[in-house]
């Protein structure tokens, strides 16, 4: 068995794009409504890291 064929336009689809002058316009970030410290994510994990201990 060959090697499998590709169409052209999905074998172009894969190639990454390249572009020259780019700037970024803006940048933006959303805070979470909700804080979840390293605490409450290491008690709600604690019997999942007990079993595989």
């Amino acid at each position: 068995m060959g090697a499998p064929i590709v169409a052209s336009a999905e074998r172009n689809a894969m190639k990454p794009l390249f572009f020259n002058n780019v700037a970024i316009e803006a940048v933006a970030y959303v805070l979470p409504t909700k804080v979840v410290t390293s605490t409450e994510i290491e008690s709600q994990l604690a019997a999942t890291m007990a079993r595989w201990a």
